[in-house]
């Protein structure tokens, strides 16, 4: 992406779980490195706030957690 004064110039086309954006600031190397090397996955820590009758479903690499 490249912007034009304060203007993006480029559209994103996909899925987008999450951007930070950091003003004049750059990220720490160890913090680039996790982000391009690690498996992007769900947390579900509510097991215990589950109601009776309702059942979680999750993909195997937790990419994706159903509730119902």
């Amino acid at each position: 992406m490249s912007g034009v004064g304060h203007r993006l110039s480029q559209h994103l086309h996909g899925e987008l779980a999450g951007l930070l954006v950091l003003n004049n600031h750059t990220e720490a190397d160890h913090v680039i490195q996790c982000i391009n090397s690690c498996e992007q996955k769900l947390d579900f820590h509510a097991i215990n706030e589950m109601e009776t009758g309702m059942v979680s479903c999750a993909t195997n690499k937790l990419t994706a957690i159903l509730v119902s």
